[in-house]
């Protein structure tokens, strides 16, 4: 007697694409990968990953949408700078003033978006693209090299973005981040998160933004402070 085996066909590679999870995953790696030298791309990522969870709302039942209570606090201030503009004589120049209040929903959408992507295989990703920009740093404040935007002269650092302050801005948030995941991990690890931690460092200073500068001071001031017997050689 012969047994006849079901076997079910194998999907095909791109109807992963038909996915709200591939989307939202691709998009959470686009934000944290735009984030460190382009602000339109960053921007891009964050309309995405809102569009996604307004189709993801939309799908979902009302008995499992987030309590009132929960998300109330975020579409306060929103709901009041709509009410300032309807009384304000300009009312567009006053809506032009919270274009990016929509981002306050960022937080709803990125912690359930992380627990479907590896944090760790996103990080290192992120750390691939920090170390490069801090490369492309070095070059631009030893050789006053600035490619994407000729009208910027100066010996200074600003990666990708047109200002050298924004630079500054992500590479004083990056560092710290980098500096606590190399405390935390063990052996080759914790020189390559302590390595481009450093990079991330000098590029804070490259950047000629005395505010970043100050942050950095203060960062991993607090850090030591917080961690007092902390060493990366232990």
């Amino acid at each position: 007697m012969t047994d006849t085996l079901s076997s079910t066909p194998e999907r095909p590679w791109y109807s992963a694409l038909a996915s709200r999870d591939t989307w939202l995953r691709g998009f959470v790696y686009a934000l944290f990968i735009f984030s460190i030298f382009t602000m339109a791309g960053m921007e891009l990522a964050v309309i995405m990953l809102h569009l996604l969870a307004l189709y993801h709302r939309l799908r979902t039942p009302v008995s499992e949408w987030l309590p009132k209570w929960v998300a109330a606090p975020f579409l306060l201030l929103p709901a009041m700078g709509v009410f300032s503009a309807l009384i304000n004589p300009n009312f567009l120049e006053t809506m032009v003033t919270m274009k990016g209040e929509y981002r306050l929903l960022l937080p709803f959408i990125m912690l359930p978006a992380l627990a479907l992507v590896k944090v760790e295989r996103l990080m290192k990703v992120y750390l691939v693209f920090v170390a490069a920009i801090g490369v492309i740093s070095l070059f631009q404040f030893n050789f006053a090299w600035h490619p994407l935007h000729p009208g910027l002269q100066g010996k200074f650092a600003n990666g990708g973005f047109g200002m050298n302050l924004t630079l500054g801005g992500v590479m004083v948030m990056t560092a710290p981040v980098l500096v606590s995941l190399a405390w935390s991990a063990r052996g080759r690890q914790r020189w390559m998160w302590a390595g481009v931690a450093g990079l991330a460092s000098v590029t804070t200073v490259l950047s000629m933004s005395r505010s970043a500068w100050i942050g950095l001071a203060v960062a991993f001031w607090f850090w030591r402070s917080a961690c007092p017997g902390a060493s990366l050689s232990r």
